[in-house]
């Protein structure tokens, strides 16, 4: 335990203070990569649907016989 002088209670402090900012600065990266890996699912799923699409198409013109 370390003796109460002016010292060691703002050493306390500072140190109280940090540890805040740490979980500050951690919550924050933790919400904003969990932010963008909803965007990227968002994005997987319409790529997903996209890619059917095309595929369809791209079915229905070959078994249709366009050329263009």
């Amino acid at each position: 335990m370390l003796p109460q002088t002016p010292v060691a209670s703002l050493f306390l402090t500072t140190l109280r203070e940090h540890h805040r900012n740490i979980f500050v600065i951690v919550a924050i990266i933790l919400l904003l990569v969990g932010g963008f890996i909803q965007a990227l699912q968002f994005l997987l799923w319409v790529g997903a649907v996209l890619l059917i699409i095309a595929v369809i198409a791209w079915a229905v013109r070959s078994l249709s016989g366009r050329t263009r």
